[in-house]
């Protein structure tokens, strides 16, 4: 009992008292044992952490690779040291290289083809590319470049134009293609890789480029006149008047028939009109004494003789 009288408190129950959880469970008593893992729960607490181990090893072994292949691709060793082009002819090499964007000091693993092929084509004389690298530093470029269709007569020489009409370089002479002169079209205006500044021009590559196979070795120049009107001059200077835009192919379409059934015929033929609607108008050359006629004429009789 403590001085008042009251009684002291066991000590034991103090300290069990003060044992007690928050919850007010009572600790397990003194010598118990608490209940053993099965060996199932033992393999899957082991399998748990040898999962966890694993993935951790294997985010540390992508982030070591992504690093080396960084440091790989990085390298110096690996950027571009030559550019090599091909299969050009209208277009410099040294435009193409700079059309394509590529610089030496880029990496070969930073080039994408398909970007590159679609900047070369927005060069409207290019009409296909194909980028290859060639490690270790290396791109390979081939042009596929749009085909001339006529030779564009201006002062000093030629442009060689495409048969949709886009001027593709100058050249000093015509290549074995069809001349094409138009009357109305400003020469200063005709740029290398742009389209032709005139309906009239556009009309006459795109003829020239569709001339049927028959009339390919015997057209030399075709004209587009002030009017628009094309006019086909032949190898052995026939003028071959074809008319304006509308149904000109057709009537184009019809040369090389009037012109073998003239020369059938021994004509020698100033023009050829077929402008007018199931009608072909033909104009003789005038003769003269140094024109001797294809077709021999017929001796005349001496004077009395009689007629057979």
């Amino acid at each position: 009992m403590d001085g008042r009288g009251a009684p002291r408190p066991d000590p034991r129950t103090i300290v069990r008292r003060a044992s007690r959880d928050l919850t007010g469970r009572r600790p397990a008593a003194a010598g118990a044992t608490t209940p053993r893992q099965t060996p199932d729960a033992r393999r899957a607490a082991w399998r748990a952490a040898a999962s966890l181990v694993e993935r951790v090893v294997r985010f540390f072994a992508v982030i070591a690779f992504l690093c080396g292949v960084a440091s790989f691709a990085g390298s110096s060793a690996f950027d571009i040291q030559s550019i090599d082009v091909t299969g050009n002819e209208a277009v410099a090499a040294d435009d193409v290289v700079a059309a394509s964007g590529l610089r030496p000091e880029m990496s070969v693993f930073a080039v994408n083809a398909a970007r590159v092929r679609d900047r070369l084509r927005r060069d409207p004389r290019i009409a296909d590319a194909t980028v290859e690298v060639v490690f270790p530093g290396g791109v390979r470029i081939t042009v596929k470049e749009r085909r001339a269709a006529a030779a564009l007569r201006v002062p000093g020489g030629y442009v060689l134009v495409t048969a949709d009409g886009v001027a593709l370089a100058p050249a000093s002479a015509a290549q074995a293609l069809p001349v094409l002169t138009v009357d109305l079209l400003n020469p200063a205006a005709v740029q290398a890789g742009a389209a032709l500044p005139s309906t009239g021009a556009r009309l006459g590559a795109q003829l020239a480029a569709s001339l049927p196979p028959a009339l390919q070795s015997e057209v030399t120049v075709l004209r587009v006149d002030r009017e628009d009107e094309v006019i086909l001059y032949t190898r052995d200077g026939i003028a071959v008047k074809a008319g304006g835009a509308d149904g000109v192919r057709d009537r184009i379409a019809r040369v090389g028939d009037v012109l073998a059934a003239v020369r059938a015929r021994g004509m020698h033929v100033e023009y050829v009109d077929l402008r007018f609607p199931d009608s072909i108008v033909v104009k003789p050359v005038p003769a003269s004494p140094e024109t001797p006629p294809l077709v021999p004429r017929p001796r005349a009789r001496p004077k009395g003789a009689r007629a057979p």
